[in-house]
């Protein structure tokens, strides 16, 4: 959960640059957070990352989503695949192709070790 609050400060922090009023919203991209390694007891993560960070960001901020079919369609047509969206050249490629202010994206390793897991995420 300290990463998702750090993730916010990092976002706010791009949001106060500018004006939010009505008229300047940043348009945002919030791609899916991916399980780099595949992990199928953790797949559920994936959604419910990207889901948690999406809420508590509309929460905190006033921004523009784009709509998830219109990009997915054009990082398909432009060959990025969903496998990739965590890194920064593809999350940076899907930014440019749809005009984005702001892309949001990452990923997660599940680390087990003395009987605990720890996730490691990654956002860029």
């Amino acid at each position: 959960m300290n990463k998702i609050v750090h993730i916010l400060l990092v976002i706010t922090c791009l949001f106060s640059v500018s004006s939010l009023s009505a008229a300047s919203k940043k348009k945002v991209l919030i791609l899916d957070f991916i399980n780099i390694d595949k992990k199928a007891d953790y797949a559920y993560l994936e959604g419910s990352m990207t889901t948690a960070v999406k809420k508590m960001l509309k929460k905190n901020l006033v921004f523009q989503e784009t709509d998830e079919f219109t990009w997915q369609q054009i990082a398909m047509k432009n060959y990025l695949f969903k496998k990739d969206y965590y890194t920064q050249s593809v999350a940076t490629n899907i930014g440019l192709l749809t005009r984005q202010d702001i892309v949001i994206a990452g990923g997660f390793r599940i680390i087990e070790s003395a009987g605990v897991s720890k996730i490691d995420t990654q956002v860029y």
